[in-house]
């Protein structure tokens, strides 16, 4: 069972990453990146997929050194449980990284696709090569990554590559099973990440407002990457020039979080209670995780409650953990077959 309270499994067939700090620490979301830590423990113990991924700079620090490893163990884990799951992908890398070959997402989309039973949670800060892999890929590409580096497993499952191909792509495309997702922890970002999340083709899109490090304001997102071509989303001449709502135009879900740890940033309550707010009106589902470290100081619950995850501590209204359906994806995805 996973920590993370909106998902029910992690898995990580690969390892490791780079933060993204941009022009600015206090709102980039990678600053305080909790995997990075955990990552320099579990190399500390040894484990074989996470040598090399990180390391501890001369003042102590513990950065990614932009290193990826293939965890060839941890591939077949989907396929391996029956019991229909939700999987968050890749909690301790990103699956678009620039150091991921595209080679390596078709071997992970293959897994994806012939674990139907399960729901995969794909969330990414680098929308920009995610578009690029989908507007590129093809699904012969997914098979040949399958036979090349994990055909002694998948062929217990899959009877022949004949059949292997058939199974690859009888779920149509997108995926029915995977949502996508982008963090969302600025207005930047949201204007950055958004639009290009708005062209990739999905089943399901969603945001992660984790950690939330300013007040997000969704209704008038702008094209910092550029115009959008995926149908159905207009500009509204009654926003501010160039913006559009995103919540109108294939937004699904939404996860909301303050930061947690020793040196979490500010998160403003009233910053959370917009965001679900602006979700909540737009009739999305919404999941606040948590409020974050600083205001559990300031509530008086940072004893019992180091990152303010517990529901029962916090105001009425924002006691709402909400979940979109997978009925919901698999009728999106009808949309493109």
């Amino acid at each position: 069972m996973s920590q993370i309270q909106w998902t029910q499994q992690t898995w990580n067939p690969i390892l490791g990453c780079t933060q993204i700090i941009g022009n600015s620490q206090e709102l980039s979301g990678c600053l305080h990146c909790y995997a990075m830590r955990q990552a320099y423990r579990n190399q500390a113990m040894g484990l074989r997929g996470y040598q090399g991924v990180v390391k501890k700079l001369s003042f102590g620090a513990i950065v990614w050194t932009g290193k990826v490893n293939l965890v060839p163990e941890a591939l077949l884990k989907p396929l391996q449980r029956l019991k229909p799951t939700t999987w968050f992908v890749n909690s301790m890398s990103d699956l678009f990284h620039e150091s991921v070959s595209f080679e390596m997402i078709d071997l992970i989309f293959g897994i994806m696709a012939l674990s139907q039973q399960h729901t995969f949670q794909v969330l990414t800060k680098r929308p920009e090569r995610m578009l690029e892999w989908f507007e590129q890929t093809h699904r012969d590409d997914w098979c040949n990554a399958l036979v090349h580096y994990a055909w002694s497993g998948v062929s217990k499952f899959v009877n022949g590559t004949t059949n292997l191909d058939v199974a690859i792509r009888n779920p149509g495309f997108p995926l029915p099973n995977v949502w996508l997702g982008v963090s969302v922890e600025s207005q930047f970002a949201a204007d950055e990440r958004i639009p290009l999340l708005l062209e990739t083709p999905a089943a399901l899109r969603f945001l992660s407002c984790e950690p939330l490090l300013e007040s997000i304001d969704l209704t008038t997102v702008r094209c910092l990457n550029g115009g959008l071509t995926q149908p159905g989303v207009d500009f509204n001449p009654g926003q501010p020039l160039g913006t559009f709502d995103a919540l109108s135009a294939g937004i699904s879900w939404g996860i909301v979080g303050g930061e947690s740890g020793y040196n979490a940033r500010h998160c403003c309550v009233e910053w959370i209670r917009h965001l679900v707010g602006q979700f909540k009106t737009a009739g999305i589902p919404v999941f606040v995780k948590q409020l974050g470290t600083s205001w559990a100081k300031s509530s008086g619950t940072y004893r019992y409650h180091s990152k303010c995850g517990a529901p029962d501590v916090w105001p009425e209204d924002l006691q709402i953990r909400e979940f979109p359906s997978r009925e919901r994806s698999h009728a999106r995805a009808a949309e493109f077959i």
